[in-house]
């Protein structure tokens, strides 16, 4: 049955108009008016990360959250806001500051106060924005700034191997927007940035929208098990061969479809493929093994014995699940034949021109 076309192309937003008919987005006639959106959030978010640092390093003296989140809208001026200038102001500089405006200011208050507040009055907006800002995560006044990065939930990214940036498709449904390849890597450029900052804890909120978690094989696989005759089963696939592996400690005899592996393998590079988890572990020898191999052919057969060995390995104890998993053999090959096309000779060979 056919998609849905809302299942295959990537959802956009409707764009916004003002009473005059003019956009209320700043990048509309650019045609992709979320991805420069979410460039400017990220830059808003490094000023602040700035700012923030830079303000903690000098004296007693306390912040300042006009400079830090932009200047508040006076209250007194009743004059209707002009709809230009709906979204994002041009930023000037004013007796050397930097002030940005109030909706950009809003946003990232709300970042650094992840449990919504009551709002009161101007006054106990603005104490309540600088006692966020300069809290301290702990009472213990001997804990250094390197400390209280140790400590935070979110570690940045660049220190972290659990969590990875999303994929071009997933980030494209999250703006809602269809991004080219180079607008990608330029997204993913700016928010590894953002996040190797040291206080990007602060506005962990954020970056964790772009950022998925990584699960390793040994956290997320059933470890196979030791069965009663010491055989730890495992099953390897590779391409469209699959193999049934049974593995214990022995003197090192293999044994593929009730033939030697001298014999099933002819090719040395074939019986490499098999033997290189016992390399990895330095136990070549050591280990019997007995394979039922089906499907594809004999170099489909090694890759999925290779994979069945690796996995096997897992369920006796050592170190063997970080040797094997660095060396990239937990994971299966996904690589398969190229199909042949219709019109050409081959997958990708064509037929001679004749004229």
């Amino acid at each position: 049955s056919l998609k849905h076309p809302s299942k295959i192309f990537p959802k956009r937003k409707e764009a916004a108009f003002d009473s005059r008919g003019r956009p209320l987005e700043s990048a509309f006639y650019t045609g992709f008016p979320a991805y420069y959106n979410l460039i400017y959030e990220i830059y808003q978010n490094s000023k602040l990360l700035n700012v923030y640092e830079t303000e903690t390093k000098t004296d007693s003296k306390p912040l300042d959250p006009e400079h830090v989140v932009g200047e508040t809208k006076n209250k007194t001026d009743s004059k209707p806001l002009d709809p230009e200038h709906v979204v994002g102001e041009t930023k000037t500089k004013t007796d050397s500051k930097l002030v940005t405006d109030s909706a950009s200011g809003e946003e990232i208050l709300e970042i650094l106060a992840p449990e919504p507040v009551s709002r009161g009055t101007e006054t106990e907006t603005q104490d309540l924005s600088v006692e966020m800002l300069t809290q301290n995560t702990s009472s213990d006044p001997n804990i250094t700034d390197c400390d209280e990065q140790d400590m935070t939930e979110v570690p940045p990214l660049s220190s972290s191997t659990q969590t990875r940036w999303v994929k071009k498709d997933t980030l494209s449904n999250i703006i809602a927007e269809e991004l080219t390849d180079e607008q990608y890597q330029e997204l993913i450029n700016r928010l590894s940035i953002l996040s190797s900052h040291k206080n990007s804890h602060l506005i962990s909120e954020f970056l964790d929208i772009y950022r998925r978690p990584v699960f390793l094989y040994r956290s997320q696989a059933n470890l196979p098990k030791i069965n009663s005759r010491g055989y730890s089963y495992s099953v390897g696939r590779r391409k469209t061969s699959v193999a049934q592996v049974w593995l214990k400690e022995g003197c090192g005899n293999i044994i593929v479809n009730e033939r030697r592996l001298t014999e099933y393998f002819p090719r040395v590079e074939d019986r490499q493929q098999v033997l290189y988890p016992f390399l990895v572990i330095d136990q070549l020898g050591k280990w019997n093994v007995e394979a039922k191999v089906r499907g594809g052919g004999i170099t489909g057969h090694a890759g999925a014995l290779r994979l069945g060995i690796s996995k096997a390995l897992l369920g006796f104890p050592g170190n063997h699940s970080n040797l094997l998993e660095n060396a990239g053999l937990l994971i299966r090959d996904p690589r398969m034949v190229e199909r042949k096309k219709p019109g050409q000779k081959k997958a990708r060979k064509k037929f001679a021109w004749v004229k």
